[in-house]
């Protein structure tokens, strides 16, 4: 029997060769990969069109839905739970070199707060607007560099494009909010520690408990509090 997972063995293989590798309205994939955990090694963009999946990213639970991008970087548990028979998407598979070199070409570097809140959700004509830059991507990593020169260039210049239109969609996603992420994480940490101060206090205690890395932890409390840390 096939692992869940060896039908993407040669997809992994040709984004390494190519940088980039898009899939344009793929089918639900098979039912045997929902359940399996998994650490990639490539960054991944996925839109999703129609129907919907309930995946765990890191640990935390989140159903996509259409017009809902996830810009999930390399190093995170994925795992899909679930997805209607009619879960339709697009993806963009990015070879780990070319997501290094995207980031230092892009004038947004603001890389990390994708790291834990992945989830973007745009118009329909935000949309249509994403998906011409995919089709680009995809015109072009069809090619070799002798068919095209200067090709890994013209990949990053449109990964770059595509990345600060998401920056800004997300900014303007956040405007739309009530409070911010960062808001609703301290008073989801200020519940926690009235609920477990006699059982600890240590910052990974409650870092974990909010699944989060005790770095981005700290970060996200000192800039929602105005300089005071967990510690603190």
């Amino acid at each position: 029997m096939a692992k869940p997972y060896s039908y993407l063995i040669p997809k992994l293989k040709q984004v390494e060769q190519a940088g980039v590798m898009v899939d344009r309205y793929e089918p639900a994939f098979p039912a045997a990969i929902c359940g399996q955990d998994r650490v990639p090694p490539n960054c991944f963009l996925i839109l999703t069109h129609q129907g919907s999946a309930r995946v765990l990213y890191d640990m935390q639970e989140a159903t996509l839905t259409p017009n809902m991008v996830v810009l999930a970087m390399p190093g995170h548990l994925i795992r899909f739970i679930d997805r209607t028979e009619d879960y339709v998407f697009s993806r963009l598979t990015i070879a780990p070199e070319m997501i290094q070199e995207m980031q230092h070409l892009a004038l947004s570097h603001n890389a990390d707060n994708y790291h834990s809140n992945p989830i973007i959700i745009l118009t329909d004509e935000q949309v249509e607007r994403l998906m011409k830059i995919l089709e680009l991507l995809e015109v072009i990593a069809s090619h070799v560099e002798t068919e095209i020169p200067f090709r890994r260039q013209m990949l990053l210049t449109q990964m770059v494009i595509g990345y600060e239109f998401l920056n800004y969609y997300r900014r303007e996603q956040e405007k739309r909010q009530p409070s911010s992420t960062k808001t609703e994480l301290l008073n989801r940490f200020c519940n926690l520690v009235v609920a477990h101060f006699r059982e600890s206090r240590e910052v990974k205690f409650y870092a974990d408990k909010l699944h989060l890395h005790p770095y981005y932890f700290t970060r996200a409390i000192r800039e929602a509090s105005g300089g005071i840390s967990p510690a603190q």
